[in-house]
């Protein structure tokens, strides 16, 4: 399962916020809670997965593309 702001977690450990439209948010910890309450960006907190995405940090995790050049014809 994956918190608000973009946290694995085990099913077991999880605080739910319910909205008045039946929209469930789940969290980690409080930490979450609280930036999520705050209306602060995940983007912005450099230990959030959203984060490390934008800034290229988990590259080793994912499969890195080699940038191809188009071939060029001699004639």
């Amino acid at each position: 399962m994956k918190c608000t702001l973009g946290l694995n977690f085990a099913a077991l450990v999880v605080q739910r916020y319910t909205l008045k439209g039946y929209q469930v948010f789940l969290f980690v910890n409080s930490k979450c809670k609280i930036y999520f309450h705050n209306r602060l960006k995940p983007a912005k907190f450099c230990w959030t997965t959203v984060y490390r995405k934008q800034h290229k940090k988990d590259i080793f995790a994912e499969a890195v593309k080699k940038k191809r050049r188009p071939q060029r014809s001699i004639m």
